[in-house]
């Protein structure tokens, strides 16, 4: 099992349970911390986590950024730094011989997740928040799968955790700055709910994701199964009957259309409700022919009775 581990509180805590847990579980650990290039602090975390895992004699990967993920492009820098950490342990783990990866996200992280849902106005796969175990990407499959063993916990328990083992753990200054819309969310709004209404918030979120996510599931299944049903062959991209899809119910279709476009570009950010209207406008009865470029590179097609999605080439 690799450890994803960043120097936070979080992932000390998941570092120092694994520990615990290895001999009696009979697993392989080590843990690996990436340096995403864009905090000063940030070679010195590093630093501090491969002493942390040498004084507990297990085996450390670093890494560091090749690109400069300040340059901007199609994706937000929360997500070029997220893809940039996911490609680097995945490919560790890969070399390295490791089929688990361990992130210490906690309830916390689900309480704080469903509420950056609702306010971007997420679906329901959104609301379902941040699973506890999916393979890390498509390509992987079960070979590599990523795990998260702190989901149920809450922050206030891993910082007891951490103080009764007298463990201290390195603190990301970033996570406090109000221009990130998660910080807020932590720092302003869930505050005061907590106060005010629910004070168990987090332990009540996780059962709310578990419900969402195990309904998610099941609609997923119907969702590849319409989709194999609305498939024409196509050469260079996935190609969908008209006539079939618009006999889905409207919850499928629009399922459908995102699961289209994730089979024609892997890791295309997921479509927003906006790009979907607009893909069920142009696929309705009788409409003429449209191209569409959506966000990520994927072209849509509207020709005759079929939609096309395919890879958008540049000129």
């Amino acid at each position: 099992m690799l450890a994803a581990v960043s120097g936070g509180p979080d992932s000390t805590a998941l570092l120092l349970v694994l520990r615990e847990l290895r001999e009696g579980l009979g697993f392989e650990l080590a843990v690996a911390s990436f340096n995403h290039g864009l905090r000063k602090e940030a070679g010195g975390e590093l630093d501090w986590v491969q002493k942390k895992a040498l004084s507990l004699g297990l085996p450390f990967f670093p890494g560091k950024s090749e690109k400069d993920l300040k340059k901007k492009d199609a994706h937000s820098l929360q997500e070029r730094a997220r893809r940039a950490r996911y490609d680097f342990l995945g490919k560790t783990a890969g070399e390295n011989g490791f089929n688990k990866i361990a992130f210490g996200h906690t309830a916390t992280d689900q309480t704080e997740t469903l509420f950056l849902g609702i306010i971007r106005g997420t679906g329901r796969a959104g609301l379902a928040g941040i699973p506890p175990r999916r393979p890390l990407s498509p390509k992987s499959g079960d070979s590599i799968m990523v795990i998260r063993p702190l989901l149920e916990r809450t922050r206030e328990e891993i910082i007891g955790y951490l103080r009764e083992k007298k463990s201290g753990w390195r603190e990301d200054r970033s996570n406090r700055d109000p221009k990130y819309l998660r910080n807020r969310i932590r720092g302003r709004i869930i505050p005061v709910i907590r106060k005010e209404a629910a004070p168990h918030l987090d332990k009540m979120v996780v059962r709310l994701a578990e419900i969402l996510r195990e309904e998610e599931e099941y609609l997923e299944v119907l969702t590849r199964k319409a989709l194999k049903k609305c498939c024409l062959a196509e050469n260079n991209g996935v190609g969908l009957s008209m006539a079939r899809f618009g006999s889905l119910p409207p919850a499928i279709r629009r399922r459908v259309l995102r699961l289209a476009i994730s089979q024609v570009k892997e890791n295309h950010p997921p479509p927003g409700w906006e790009v979907i209207r607009e893909l069920e406008v142009i696929s309705g009865p009788g409409r003429p022919a449209r191209r569409l470029s959506l966000p990520g590179g994927v072209r849509a097609e509207r020709v005759g009775d079929r939609l096309r999605f395919s890879i958008e080439r540049k000129s």
